[in-house]
């Protein structure tokens, strides 16, 4: 099972979420860096999605009775 990434706390800080994801900090763990694939500017546009997609389902959550 994969963590998912809009229940995460590096979502909130752009530069551990570079760290993580491009530049390697958890290969250890098993994740791959993305720093030739994904560009610093594209990682701050897939952050972004996550926390919007973390917000929207935070929005479903609170208005499910």
């Amino acid at each position: 099972m994969l963590p998912d990434l809009r229940y995460s706390v590096l979502i909130k800080e752009s530069a551990a979420f570079d760290l993580i994801a491009r530049q390697g900090a958890r290969v250890d763990k098993g994740m791959v860096a993305f720093k030739d694939e994904v560009s610093p500017q594209e990682l701050e546009r897939i952050r972004a999605y996550v926390i919007h997609r973390a917000n929207e389902d935070k929005k479903l959550e609170t208005a499910t009775p």
